[in-house]
């Protein structure tokens, strides 16, 4: 016979023959036999939980067991389903909320570096306008006398040097 007519969530092994053998399946908890109720949002629960405490925050949700869970802010993360809380992403990086591992970091414009790593700064004369481990772009391939400041996000911050002239970009002519 069923486990629970009353209960979603309850299961029990093949071949089971007591309502005793009766558990609350994964993501649930509840006394044997049922009702079983599903965990708070952004957590999760083995099989055959009892109580709402067997419910652990999900990879890049907070709390403390049982709930109430929060995802983690844009900008950190959080591995595993532990009680922990979620870790800031490196200098210069940054990740959508709700991310669950340290690679979800990815470098910010003017910086590069790999998913998850330090993050640089490029360097005077070049630009980078994009985010994650993308290199950075020369400000002009063509011309002398074109810089930007370190950090650049745009090939419009780079112009002409000192005592050079020409249109934003290059070429400079001296």
């Amino acid at each position: 016979s069923a486990c629970s007519t009353e209960s979603t969530g309850v299961t029990s092994m093949e071949g089971s023959v007591s309502i005793h053998n009766c558990t609350c399946v994964a993501g649930r908890y509840g006394a044997e036999e049922g009702p079983c109720q599903a965990c708070p949002t952004g957590s999760w629960s083995a099989g055959g939980s009892l109580v709402v405490t067997d419910c652990k925050c999900n990879a890049g949700w907070t709390g403390p067991d049982g709930g109430p869970c929060s995802e983690c802010t844009a900008g950190t993360y959080k591995l595993g389903s532990n009680p922990g809380g979620c870790v800031a992403c490196p200098e210069h990086a940054y990740s959508a909320a709700g991310s669950s591992n340290l690679t979800d970091c990815k470098c910010n414009a003017g910086y590069t570096g790999p998913d998850g790593g330090a993050c640089t700064a490029c360097r005077a004369g070049t630009y980078k306008s994009s985010t994650g481990s993308a290199g950075c772009s020369a400000c002009s391939t063509e011309s002398t006398g074109v810089t930007s400041m370190e950090g650049s996000v745009s090939i419009h911050n780079c112009t002409c040097v000192a005592g050079r002239y020409g249109a934003e970009e290059g070429p400079c002519q001296a």
